[in-house]
């Protein structure tokens, strides 16, 4: 193809599929090669909010889905237009066997998802990346059990959680959660519990990056299961919409000794995860070798977790 491709038609992937949008699909290889070409997301549907080109292959390297973007000295478009600008945020894998300009481009690989129909509908797949495509509500429970592994990218995206929202990890599931962005509710949220994530089993959460805003508990733990804490920014609505209460992260009182937060990184507003006071006695969930530096910001106090040097002290960042 040779030639620019307009905004294209309202399909749920992107203006440019290339291969099978899941893995139902017939079983054939597709092959598509771009010069010099300008691919625009459209404006309305779903194409206003994903990306501009989708590649799906089938599971056998002779059934993939391959994709080559070549620009030569005569591409005299908009340089800011190129594929191959901002390419992660341009060109979304969905799964299965592809080949991206040889791989050599970095592109993101999941099954890019709208709403809490499709997330669902990825959970209860094959399917372990899932990638944000816009700002979601998600008011029923988004459940995750028995031996799935999964990874949601937030893509820079806001998810916000009101009446029955929350994420449940259940057996041995495992999720991780990047992308750098928000899960959130509101001072408007009619929230049952206030919860953004509950774990039970052995399963384990683990948060890399984002935003993270609850009404009451942002993780709580059960049973025997682990929340490990990268990165972020955790924090809590005002005092009085969960009777006068909030506890960023928790443990019930019968999992106290037997759950676990590893805390590696973050930033907590008006939570010292190192002094739990939601457990009683109450418990350090800073892992070894981090400590927490204490700062304010007007009338908020923040605790930020860091390495702790070799002299014993924070390490200077």
């Amino acid at each position: 193809m040779n030639g620019n491709w307009g905004s294209g038609t309202e399909v749920p992937s992107a203006p440019i599929v290339v291969g099978n949008r899941h893995a139902m699909s017939y079983q054939y290889a597709a092959n598509l090669t771009l010069e010099n070409v300008e691919v625009i997301k459209g404006t309305v549907g779903y194409s206003s909010t994903t990306h501009s080109v989708y590649v799906y292959g089938n599971a056998s390297a002779e059934n993939g889905a391959t994709l080559n973007v070549i620009y030569t000295d005569a591409y005299a478009g908009d340089a800011a237009n190129k594929l191959t600008d901002n390419m992660q945020n341009k060109v979304f894998v969905g799964g299965g066997y592809t080949s991206i300009n040889g791989g050599e481009m970095s592109v993101k690989s999941g099954w890019v998802v709208s709403d809490v129909t499709g997330i669902n509908a990825a959970w209860a797949s094959g399917n372990k990346d899932l990638i944000l495509a816009n700002d979601i509500l998600v008011d029923q429970i988004l459940e995750l059990s028995y031996n799935v592994t999964r990874v949601f990218d937030l893509n820079g995206k806001t998810v916000t959680f009101d009446y029955a929202g929350i994420i449940d990890l259940y057996d041995t599931a495992q999720l991780t959660v990047t992308g750098n962005g928000t899960m959130q509710m509101l001072m408007s949220t009619n929230s049952d519990l206030g919860f953004l994530f509950r774990l039970s089993g052995t399963s384990v959460l683990t948060i890399e990056n984002g935003t993270y805003i609850c009404g009451m508990t942002a993780i709580q733990l059960d049973g025997y299961s682990t929340a490990n804490i990268k990165g972020g920014t955790f924090s809590a609505l005002e005092l009085g919409l969960y009777q006068s209460h909030y506890w960023i992260l928790n443990k019930m009182d019968s999992a106290k000794d037997t759950t676990t937060f590893n805390v590696t990184g973050g930033m907590f507003i008006n939570f010292d995860p190192s002094n739990g006071e939601t457990e009683s006695p109450a418990q350090d969930f800073v892992a070894a070798g981090y400590t927490v530096e204490e700062s304010t910001d007007g009338e908020n106090t923040i605790y930020t977790v860091v390495p702790v040097s070799e002299e014993g002290e924070a390490a200077q960042a």
